[in-house]
């Protein structure tokens, strides 16, 4: 999914979702324009950026 797919994605669903929702964002990657479209929205936000490696490791995650 492109970059402009996906901040249209996201301004639809704010669009039609009720305004007074609680809403949390979870990604792995996302880039800088789709995070500004994201900041468009949320309110009371809460950034955490983890870029320590070592703190990624899940030990015993199995995906399928």
């Amino acid at each position: 999914m492109d970059d402009l797919e996906t901040r249209r994605d996201v301004q639809n669903i704010f669009i039609k979702t009720p305004s007074n929702k609680q809403s949390m964002m979870f990604s792995a990657t996302m880039s800088k324009a789709v995070k500004d479209t994201c900041r468009l929205f949320l309110r009371n936000k809460i950034e955490v950026i983890i870029d320590d490696d070592k703190n990624l490791t899940l030990h015993g995650l199995q995906q399928f």
